[in-house]
């Protein structure tokens, strides 16, 4: 049996229970989070303050950083998209990145008479709706498929492929 505790899980544990060092253990945990946020926000050219220890509850303590474009507008960078969904930054291109994956998933299924034999089989309770063209149904089955993710898809080498992850599984379905 354990437990396995994030950074921010400790720390709290560590106030909780007033732990003999904790605030000097926290405050050396800010010191290196700071390094990072500093290092990091050079590194991908964006502006990066400082950490602080972020308070969502009584009960909750975090170290946070809040980055952000060093110029109005600026991009997102690909490596922070996927952290903080609910920020309004890197969402259009989240959005874009999403699409272009989809395509691709999209037209090399489409490509594959193998692959569209699996995926109708798989999607085979997937009823077609009254005159929907065949390819808006094979797509619609696609977009199901790929929100599956890599795990739970037709084609997981496929997946990990356009959306460069690595693959969850060691082969393909089909």
């Amino acid at each position: 049996m354990h437990k396995n505790l994030t950074i921010d899980e400790m720390l709290l544990a560590a106030s909780r229970s007033k732990m003999p060092g904790a605030k000097v253990l926290i405050g050396e945990a800010l010191a290196l989070s700071n390094a990072l946020a500093n290092e990091l926000s050079s590194h991908l050219r964006v502006n990066g303050p400082q950490a602080e220890i972020g308070f969502e509850s009584n009960d909750d303590i975090g170290i946070l950083v809040s980055f952000s474009p060093r110029e109005a507008g600026g991009a997102c960078p690909p490596v922070l998209m996927d952290f903080d969904t609910e920020s309004d930054w890197g969402q259009c291109e989240r959005e874009s990145r999403d699409a272009e994956q989809l395509n691709a998933y999209t037209a090399a299924v489409l490509d594959d008479v193998n692959m569209v034999a699996s995926l109708l089989a798989a999607y085979s309770t997937v009823e077609k709706q009254s005159g929907e063209a065949l390819m808006n149904y094979l797509s619609r089955c696609i977009r199901a498929d790929f929100s599956c993710g890599g795990e739970g898809c037709l084609f997981p080498r496929l997946y990990s492929t356009v959306t460069q992850q690595e693959p969850a599984l060691e082969r393909e379905r089909g």
